[in-house]
């Protein structure tokens, strides 16, 4: 059990000190992302808390969606995430 804690912690440490963000797979993520987003317009309940929320807090943390919006994910690309990350 050490020796797989040991290890978890080098693999988290090079994760947060080194980290990569894959074209492809930023990409992939991005086309989930914005299916999610697409799909929650379709459920009115949902689309009526979203409402609600922003409508009650405003541009506050508790008015915004925590997907984002479709806009916010399309401008995620691998030269905008990896400085972010460093600083």
């Amino acid at each position: 059990m050490r020796s797989d804690f040991d290890l978890g912690l080098k693999l988290l440490s090079d994760v947060l000190l080194h980290p990569s963000f894959p074209a492809a797979e930023l990409e992939r993520e991005r086309e989930v992302q914005l299916a999610a987003i697409r799909a929650q317009k379709d459920q009115l309940v949902s689309s009526a808390f979203k409402a609600a929320r922003r409508a009650l807090f405003g541009r506050l943390a508790y008015g915004l969606d925590t997907l984002g919006t479709e806009e916010s994910v399309k401008i995620f690309k691998s030269p905008i995430c990896a400085p972010f990350m460093r600083n």
